[in-house]
């Protein structure tokens, strides 16, 4: 009499949860073992798969199960599946993995289906292939049901995938889950915010704050994948769209860490980074502060510096370039000339005492009159907002006349622009206050009239931020000829017309005074 074949027994579940419901993995193997002992098969093996969808061909347990057969030929073997779902939720895959075990000769059981185990069986696959379907019908309507609420829990306002980094998931008190910030919330508040005022130069200085907060893990080169995306997410404002289903621009119900404004001056900073480049991070240094962020104006390449030991042990600085194409070889420039030309251009663009008095009056003039100015703004931008919301009526209207996907997906993008525009409005009308005063208008106005002794005063790390505040670009050097005409930023072309001109003069203390609160501030 020839042995049993051995019972190699097969469990699938397709989330987590159904790890441990009535249906779990440990009861469908439960089943299966029972069905076993009752036939008299000696139990070899359990195989799970783990969080594996019925209509996936993805099957590492599976494929481990065919693996443990081929390796022994001369074993018999039966496998047993708690029911044909647990095989698959698929009339295709139903088939090919019933073919598998059937060209080995190992017929497929269950306690709770009598599976067709011959091709000479033509009636029992069809009723397999009848059951099969019905699980890949019951598989669909559930994604669908699925898509479906979260689909409507999108448009209430719930973020329903997975959370980004700074917040968790919670219980919501009216049912289901939202996003709550965690215990990293913070520190990532503060990079975006930095960022956005260009505390932090670029992604790679985020990056290497958010690994040093333990908020990243660490990076060998480069910089985290994460940050790009962090950037980029305005789920940190509170707000935001998901294309792939056609939710447009919308307002969060969970706390933002951020607000709008900041998001979308993170958004200009991103967008406008090709003009300081993103490249290797400066590697700050007390005797080197304008390592790679003074250009050499024959090759374009930033400046490295280090220094030299002469014959009798003294030590000379030197900046220089990467000696490429024009610079070949490289262009050295001494230390104290660099620097003290950089100074003497300090001097050389310094507004006169009088047009910075002028300033001074100006904004003094604004400092007294906040809430009448935040007022007229307000009614400005009402205006704009009226205005938006006809050009989006205009759009609507043109789409009725146009039938052609690639002009309509066009309009949605630009009513879907249009939204954000007034959304970022709303969110100024929210908070008028112009913020600005007395102490640090008075340390703007100082570091205008003489931006030469914050530079002499100021530690490495405010070298960079309070170069920015002065120049729209880097600036470049030659030893014969010194610096090119810098392009200078507005704080620094100042005139007397825009000085007394409330009109221009109220919108440039508001969109500047956070970034000058970040690095002009005591």
């Amino acid at each position: 009499m020839q042995p049993k074949p051995q019972a190699l027994v097969y469990c699938r579940v397709s989330s987590v949860k159904q790890l441990t419901d009535g249906n779990g993995i440990i009861s469908q193997e439960h089943r299966c073992k029972e069905y076993a002992q009752q036939n008299k098969y000696p139990f070899r093996a359990a195989f799970h798969e783990e969080g594996v969808s019925g209509g996936s061909s993805d099957r590492p347990a599976f494929d481990a199960l065919l693996a443990l057969i081929d390796r022994e030929p001369d074993q018999k073997f039966v496998v047993i599946v708690d029911d044909p779902k647990r095989l698959a939720r698929s009339v295709e895959l139903h088939i090919i993995y019933k073919k598998e075990l059937l060209q080995r000769g190992v017929p497929l059981l269950s306690p709770n289906f009598n599976f067709s185990n011959s091709e000479d069986d033509p009636e029992g696959m069809f009723v397999e292939q009848i059951i099969a379907a019905t699980g890949e019908l019951e598989r669909s309507q559930i994604r669908r049901q699925t898509r479906q609420k979260m689909l409507a829990r999108l448009k209430s306002g719930f973020w329903c995938f997975s959370a980004p980094t700074g917040y968790r998931y919670e219980k919501h008190p009216n049912g289901g889950r939202w996003l709550v910030p965690d215990t990293n919330a913070d520190i990532l508040a503060k990079a975006l915010r930095d960022y956005s005022l260009g505390a932090l130069k670029d992604p790679i200085h985020v990056s290497r704050f958010l690994e040093k907060s333990g908020v990243l893990g660490k990076q060998i080169k480069g910089y985290s994948a994460s940050v790009p995306r962090i950037l980029n997410n305005p789920l940190y404002a509170g707000y935001y769209s998901y294309e792939k289903w056609k939710v447009g621009w919308t307002k969060a119900k969970h706390e933002p860490i951020i607000d709008l404004i900041t998001y979308q001056r993170i958004q200009e900073r991103l967008g406008n980074r090709d003009r300081w480049g993103a490249g290797k991070a400066p590697v700050l240094h007390h005797d080197m502060p304008f390592r790679r962020i003074i250009h050499c104006r024959k090759c374009g390449t930033p400046f490295t510096g280090s220094y030299s030991k002469g014959k009798l042990g003294k030590r000379y600085g030197y900046y220089f370039c990467q000696g490429k194409g024009a610079c070949s070889p490289a262009t050295y420039v001494a230390k104290e000339d660099l620097e003290a030309s950089f100074l003497n251009l300090l001097d050389g663009i310094t507004p006169e005492k009088d047009l910075v008095k002028t300033f001074q009056v100006g904004s003094r003039r604004v400092l007294e009159n906040q809430e009448s100015w935040a007022s007229q703004q307000i009614e400005k931008q009402e205006k704009q907002i009226d205005a938006i919301e006809d050009e989006i009526q205009g759009l609507v209207q043109k789409c009725f006349n146009f039938s052609t996907p690639e002009v309509l997906q066009g309009f949605e993008k630009q009513i879907e622009k249009l939204k954000q525009e007034k959304t970022l409005l709303l969110e100024n009308i929210e908070n008028p206050k112009i913020g600005v005063d007395e102490g640090l208008l008075e340390n703007v106005i100082n570091f205008i009239g003489t931006p030469r002794n914050f530079f002499e005063n100021a530690d490495t790390t405010r070298v960079l931020t309070l170069y920015k505040l002065i120049f729209q670009e880097p600036l470049e050097y030659c030893p014969k000829r010194g610096y090119g005409t810098p392009r200078l930023g507005r704080l620094f072309r100042l005139n007397r017309s825009f000085c007394n001109d409330d009109s221009r003069l109220v919108p440039f203390l508001m969109s500047n005074w956070e970034i000058w609160k970040a690095h002009l501030g005591n």
